[in-house]
C-alpha cells in the first residue's frame, strides 16, 4: 500500500523536504531563473544537494545560481538550439551521474516546443543514475481536450497551417508533455529511473494589457513560488515517493488529469512521431 503523503496545495518546497539529507545528490533544475525554478533550486540546495542550474542564457543562469550561492553550477542551455544542448550535456557528463532532473514548467506554445523538450529530456536521461534516479517534468495537462483535437494537433496539423489557436496549442502541447512523461517512464522502468509529471499552473507568458491586469489581480489569490515548487521538489527528492513512476501530480498528490494522459497507445504513437521529427530537425536518434 502506498504511503500517505501529508502535503497539499499550501505546502512549500522547504516543508516537503524538511529533514531530507541531499548532501550526496546531484540535481539539474531547468529554467532556474524563473520564480518556481529558483524556488526549487533554493530548497534543494538548502538541504545539501549539488545543483546544476540551467537557463536559456548563461548570464541568467549565473545570476540565479549566484543568488543561491551554495554548491550550484550555472549552465546556459537553450532547448531549441542543438549546439547549446550538446554543450550543456557534455559539461554535465564531466560532473558525474545525475540523481534527478527537474524540467521546470517550460513554455510550450506549439508542437515544435514539445520536440525541443523531447530531445533535451532524452539527452539528460542518459546521465541519470540507474536504480534510484528521477525525472520530473512540468506540464499543464488540460482535462478538457478531446482525442479528436489531440490527434489533429499532434499528428495531422502539426504546423498549425490550417488553423492556429495559441490557447488550444498550448493546452495540447501540455498534454503532449504528460504523455511523453508516461512513455518515458515505461522506457526507463528497466533502468529503475522514475519519471513523473506535475501540474505547473499558470505560467504568466501571455502579455496582452488585459491579461497582465488579470494576472496582477490573480497573484493575490494564487500560490507563491515556494508553494508551486513543492510538488516538483517532492518528486525530485523526497523518500515518500520513492519507486513511484508514470504518474501525474498536482498539489503534492497523484491526480488523474486528462484521462487521455493514461492512454499508452497514444503515448507510444506520440513518441514515435516526436522521434521522427527530432531526427529531421535536430539530427537526434531517440
Amino acid at each position: 500500500m502506498a504511503q500517505a503523503i501529508p502535503f497539499g496545495s499550501r505546502s512549500t518546497a522547504d516543508q516537503v523536504l524538511a529533514g531530507v539529507d541531499l548532501r550526496r545528490k546531484r540535481i539539474v533544475v531547468t529554467e532556474c531563473n524563473s520564480g518556481i525554478g529558483f524556488a526549487i533550486m533554493e530548497a534543494l540546495s538548502a538541504n545539501g544537494a549539488r545543483i546544476i542550474g540551467l537557463a536559456r542564457r548563461p548570464d541568467d543562469a549565473q545570476a540565479a545560481c549566484s543568488a543561491v550561492g551554495r554548491s550550484v553550477t550555472p549552465l546556459g542551455c537553450d532547448p531549441a538550439d542543438p549546439t547549446s544542448v550538446e554543450a550543456a550535456v557534455q559539461s554535465m557528463r564531466g560532473l558525474g551521474p545525475l540523481d534527478a532532473v527537474v524540467i521546470n514548467c517550460p513554455e510550450l506554445r506549439c508542437f515544435a516546443d514539445h520536440i525541443a523538450q523531447f530531445v533535451l529530456v532524452n539527452r539528460l536521461s542518459e546521465l541519470v543514475r540507474s536504480g534510484t534516479g528521477r525525472i520530473v517534468i512540468g506540464s499543464n495537462d488540460n482535462a478538457k481536450i478531446t482525442r479528436h483535437r489531440v490527434e489533429d494537433a499532434m499528428f495531422v496539423n502539426l504546423s498549425g497551417e490550417r488553423l492556429y489557436d495559441s490557447y488550444a496549442f498550448e493546452g495540447q502541447a501540455g498534454l503532449a508533455t504528460a504523455l511523453f512523461a508516461k512513455e518515458l517512464s515505461r522506457r526507463l522502468d528497466a533502468r529503475g529511473v522514475a519519471v513523473n509529471s506535475f501540474r505547473c499552473g499558470a505560467t504568466g507568458n501571455r502579455t496582452s494589457r488585459a491579461q497582465r491586469l488579470i494576472q496582477s489581480i490573480a497573484r493575490h489569490f494564487t500560490k507563491s513560488p515556494a508553494q508551486q515548487a513543492a510538488t516538483p521538489a517532492l518528486l525530485a527528492a523526497s523518500p515518500l515517493v520513492a519507486g513511484m513512476t508514470g504518474e501525474y501530480w498536482s498539489n503534492c498528490q497523484r491526480s488523474l488529469g486528462n484521462p487521455l494522459r493514461s492512454d499508452l497507445g497514444l503515448a507510444k504513437r506520440l513518441w514515435e512521431v516526436s522521434a521522427q521529427i527530432a531526427a529531421i530537425a535536430f539530427g537526434s536518434t531517440l
